[in-house]
């Protein structure tokens, strides 16, 4: 469960970094 928080957290961080480059 750990491992998923961790990896979903991520995956937040990069999304967040992509829509704002993109906009």
């Amino acid at each position: 469960m750990a491992e998923i928080s961790i990896n979903g957290g991520k995956l937040v961080s990069t999304l967040k970094r992509e829509f704002k480059a993109e906009y």
